[in-house]
């Protein structure tokens, strides 16, 4: 019994923790009824009656004030295309159709990335991570990739939130998920199989919440699906 008790409790993590990312996903507004309308009988209309005619009484015109000036009107504030958060549809465009999806874990939370928005797969390389002068908790540092300095990326300390420990990572990352075309690498734990969905079997987020980064949820699967796009300008946000 025991044994049972310790294989569940993970489990049960798990699924409070995709409970909690459903409650983020607007529902369908319940379409209220149209109240009925009483039929009225007509009206008989009674013949126009002539308005009589007013001439208009011509007013002086205003005149400012010598020590008055005209203030101008306001100009519109334009805000830098870098500072916009990034538009979201029900659906990220890759998920218009079939697609596929690579599950990974982080500590005991189960994820998945579209293949399509993956630009490879690393181990966690025993040297070769250069950290970074002042970087973030969540930044390993940075790695050399096809000549290319990527940022690794401490996935759980941005996916897991502080109120649920019992899903964060007891032993240190395996390996890299490279994404955002070579900009960004996500450390992870284990590397699951390949997934192919179809847009229907995925609980579709829309656009706003605390998770910017999450597309959806397959329960089917138990994981969470990873917008990528969503995902990098969340990091280069926190990197300034």
């Amino acid at each position: 019994m025991q044994t049972d008790q310790k294989l569940l409790e993970p489990q049960q993590a798990l699924w409070s923790y995709l409970d909690n990312l459903l409650q983020e996903i607007p529902r369908q507004p319940v379409s209220e009824p149209k109240p009925q309308v009483r039929e009225q009988r007509p009206v008989r209309e009674r013949p126009p009656v002539a308005p009589l005619r007013q001439e208009p009484k011509r007013l002086p015109a205003a005149r400012p004030a010598p020590s008055e000036r005209a203030t101008p009107a306001p100009q519109p504030v334009t805000v830098p295309a870098t500072m916009l958060p990034v538009p979201r549809k029900e659906r990220p465009e890759w998920a218009q159709a079939e697609f596929q999806a690579l599950v990974f874990s982080v500590g005991g939370l189960s994820l998945a990335v579209p293949l399509t928005s993956l630009n490879g797969v690393l181990k966690w390389p025993k040297e070769g991570i250069t950290p970074m002068p002042n970087q973030p908790d969540w930044c390993y540092g940075l790695l050399r990739y096809r000549d290319q300095n990527v940022r690794v990326v401490n996935t759980a300390a941005l996916v897991i939130p502080p109120d649920r420990p019992e899903l964060m990572p007891t032993e240190p990352p395996r390996h890299l998920l490279v994404v955002d075309g070579g900009r960004w690498a996500l450390s992870c734990n284990e590397i699951g199989d390949v997934l192919r969905l179809a847009p229907e079997q995925v609980k579709w987020r829309r656009y706003g919440g605390k998770r910017p980064w999450l597309a959806g949820t397959v329960l089917k699967h138990l994981c969470a699906l990873i917008d990528t796009e969503a995902f990098a300008y969340m990091l280069a946000a926190k990197n300034g």
